[in-house]
């Protein structure tokens, strides 16, 4: 690990990030002059960048520019990593951001569309390129999944994915702090914290007994799988593992609920039938067997009738068989069919499995609504002898209408069993404290200012720092 002087060893080619004004070397106080450095290698290009973005864009993006410089000598000086895993880091949190994409916002009738990622970084000022395909679009035979829609996507998106990079790598900074001073300062820094690989399965139940039977049956799966070395990822996304059968249950529900007003669709053939409504090999057997059921079309006890013939219906019954034609055909702006298949749609392409790392010092575990129960450990069953979050293993906790089963691991500062590679999970997590930007930045500057290689004398620059970070002597 690096000691607090780590910075004064830096090469002169650290020196590259900071700007040219004058020969000699002034004091923080000479806040009329510009930047000074200790070599000239580009800088005189690089005064010409800052002060461009200083005079059209303003001080909070040119100092966020500054800030990349720093980051890029500090991290190409770091023990912690290569030049080759920055690189493979920077693009892992670049492929992260565009799945973010995949949302309804940049879906078209439920499946997701390039043309309006497009559209919205076009908006956004950023110029995307076409590499000669046509843009990505998502099939009901090819649904994303959790694939990484970067290796799906077609257009050429490079000036984004370089504002990507300078961000990518100020958060960097903080971690490396994080790793390099922190963590050094105690042998028992992530656990502290508390640190802890979360992984988590989300459900909705529609009643309390529904609660109570799949909690039972899904902690049951869990910890049995888990004893025979089933990953809880795996258990949850392979095939036949907990969100196929959780969805394969609200689709059933879902063609329960539209039965009410058709039993008649397509001459009696099951809706999903039809090759304009089909579904994924893994669920489309059991929907059409379901639909074609005799427990679906014969029950006549919720009033299952030809939905163009509603005066067939019973007073009683009436009124709800209208209200949900209206609602499965948006009141009249679709067909009740096509309005179906988007609620399938909308089961099938949610992504019910999360993994993040979660601190003592995090915004939240899961969500802000259940950071409370998880910390505190209520369970769904107040008797059960379940997990201290301090500690690996599994829950099931309940938050609002929603149930999760939670994966916990701990990370942990033992030398014999620590992992690399989970620590920097860790940095990447407990970087986003306030308190920790902060220091990280006034660590950083402090250190190049006391080497001589980073004095500010931009007012406008200055203040920001001072206000923003604590940097100067105002502090």
């Amino acid at each position: 690990m690096k000691t607090k002087n780590l910075l004064k060893a830096l090469p002169a080619a650290l020196a590259l990030l900071l700007l040219v004004g004058c020969n000699n070397t002034p004091t923080i106080k000479d806040k009329d002059q510009t930047f000074v450095t200790m070599s000239d290698v580009e800088a005189d290009t690089y005064q010409e960048v800052f002060d461009k973005l200083y005079k059209t864009q303003g001080v909070t993006v040119a100092t966020e520019a500054l800030l990349y410089k720093v980051a890029q000598s500090v991290l190409a000086a770091s023990n912690n990593w290569t030049s080759e895993e920055i690189n493979a880091e920077v693009h892992e949190r670049i492929v992260e951001r565009f799945d973010t994409y995949y949302s309804t916002s940049y879906k078209k009738n439920g499946l997701f569309d390039e043309q309006l990622v497009i559209n919205s970084l076009t908006a956004n000022g950023y110029k995307i390129t076409s590499k000669g395909a046509a843009p990505y679009v998502e099939t009901v035979d090819n649904l994303l999944g959790y694939d990484h829609l970067y290796d799906r996507l077609t257009f050429d998106y490079s000036e984004y994915e370089a504002k990507l990079t300078k961000d990518i790598y100020n958060a960097l900074l903080k971690e490396e702090y994080i790793l390099s001073q922190r963590a050094a300062s105690s042998s028992t820094y992530f656990k502290n914290k508390y640190v802890r690989v979360v992984q988590y399965f989300s459900w909705t139940p529609t009643n309390s007994n529904e609660r109570i039977k799949w909690a039972d049956t899904f902690q049951q799966a869990v910890d049995g799988a888990i004893t025979t070395s089933t990953s809880f990822e795996d258990l949850v996304k392979n095939a036949g593992g907990l969100e196929e059968q959780w969805k394969l249950k609200l689709l059933k529900d879902l063609a329960d609920d539209f039965a009410m007003i058709n039993t008649r669709a397509f001459n009696g053939a099951a809706v999903n039938e039809s090759a304009d409504y089909p579904l994924p090999e893994a669920y489309s057997a059991a929907v059409i067997a379901y639909e074609k059921s005799a427990d679906v079309v014969n029950h006549e006890s919720k009033g299952y009738r030809d939905v163009y013939n509603l005066d067939t219906f019973n007073e009683s019954q009436k009124a709800e068989v209208t209200a949900k034609i209206n609602n499965y055909s948006n009141n009249g702006a679709n067909s009740i069919y096509d309005g179906y298949y988007q609620k399938q749609l909308e089961i099938l392409t949610r992504s019910l499995f999360t993994e993040k790392v979660a601190s003592a010092d995090s915004s939240s575990i899961i969500n802000s609504k259940i950071n409370t129960a998880i910390k505190d450990l209520k369970p769904l069953y107040a008797e059960s002898n379940y997990l201290d979050v301090t500690e690996s293993g599994t829950v099931i906790l309940k938050a609002d209408s929603t149930n999760y089963i939670v994966y916990v691991t701990e990370i942990t500062d033992n030398e014999a069993e620590k992992a690399t590679a989970d620590e920097k999970r860790a940095a990447e997590e407990l970087a986003k404290v306030s308190s920790n930007v902060k220091n990280a930045i006034y660590y950083y500057l402090t250190e190049l200012t006391s080497a001589g290689e980073f004095i500010v004398n931009n007012q406008d620059v200055y203040d920001y720092l001072n206000a923003t970070y604590g940097y100067g002597d105002d502090n």
